[in-house]
């Protein structure tokens, strides 16, 4: 298949999406999973249908419903993102997922977004694949209580060896703050103690994610 061009889809400020990564990702499941191709994935997209020979998911997962905007979407819109976001997700339960970084980026701003701050943990297993996405908190616009122990003890529960913590922050900046940073070097102590693995913490904002790890804050 010829390389596609670099096209970003933006139906409202606070999504950036690389349609070209999720045709890579949608070429990798094809071959998996036999029927779609990556220009069906692509048609999906466009018309907001599921494309031929897609199978649910089997691991842990849970879908959220889509975050009301300050943009209204319309549902062809709103279909673009659930498509899009499905096929980021099935990928990242295949496929380890530090090797699929730009995947995890997108996942991260077409799913962890909104009008109020989220919390969420991707719970990896020991091929650093994702088991889960759980939804820890959810809180206002400039804070969401995180609970450090219910952390640890999800991932336990979840049989994980490795996790990474993203929230929002719906003003826009992704830069993290005093308490984001205090918050994250509690949870990487709990993660040392009982032998998990904090990969990293990822801030979502409008258009661009901050990483934590990358900062060197990790």
């Amino acid at each position: 298949m010829s390389a596609e061009p670099e096209t970003r889809l933006s139906v409202f400020p606070a999504l950036r999406f690389c349609i070209s990564s999720v045709l890579r990702v949608s070429a990798a499941l094809s071959e998996e999973e036999g029927g779609a191709t990556p220009r069906d994935g692509l048609r999906a997209l466009a018309e907001c249908r599921p494309p031929v020979g897609r199978r649910d998911m089997t691991r842990h997962q849970k879908t959220f419903a889509l975050e009301p905007q300050s943009v209204l979407l319309s549902a062809e819109e709103q279909g673009v993102i659930y498509e899009a976001r499905q096929i980021l997700l099935r990928h990242l339960n295949r496929n380890p997922i530090l090797s699929s970084w730009q995947a995890v980026l997108d996942y991260c701003a077409l799913t962890i977004r909104g009008e109020v701050e989220r919390f969420h943990v991707l719970y990896l297993d020991k091929k650093n694949r994702l088991i889960s996405d759980e939804c820890l908190a959810t809180g206002t616009v400039d804070h969401v209580p995180v609970y450090p122990r219910e952390v640890l003890k999800r991932g336990l529960e979840r049989n994980a060896t490795a996790l990474i913590l993203v929230h929002n922050h719906p003003s826009s900046d992704p830069e993290p703050s005093r308490a984001d940073i205090t918050m994250t070097k509690e949870i990487q102590t709990g993660c040392k103690v009982l032998g998990l693995m904090l990969h990293d913490h990822i801030i979502v904002g409008i258009g661009q994610e901050v990483s934590l790890r990358t900062r060197g804050l990790l």
